[in-house]
């Protein structure tokens, strides 16, 4: 089965630090839907991280914009992009 937010976290993840990464909704209430697996998808990345012994990804800041049915995402201070 495919990760669908998968491809949110490749970006995320992969982005110039402290760049934003913009994910823009047909419906303000999938919103939240996004946020929830996309976190989820950091939390199975961290998993990984620390089995391997390397640094985890920084805090994950989020901005909701619902007027303009878009959520950016940015990582900030992660350990991995030292």
């Amino acid at each position: 089965m495919a990760r669908h937010y998968a491809d949110i976290w490749h970006k995320l993840k992969t982005a110039d630090i402290e760049q934003w990464v913009e994910v823009r909704v047909v419906n303000v209430n999938s919103i939240q839907t996004v946020i929830n697996m996309v976190q989820n998808e950091k939390s199975r990345a961290n998993v990984s991280r620390k089995r391997l012994d390397l640094p985890a990804f920084g805090k994950l800041e989020i901005r909701r914009e619902p007027e303009k049915k878009r959520v950016l995402f940015r990582l900030k201070n992660s350990g991995a992009a030292l």
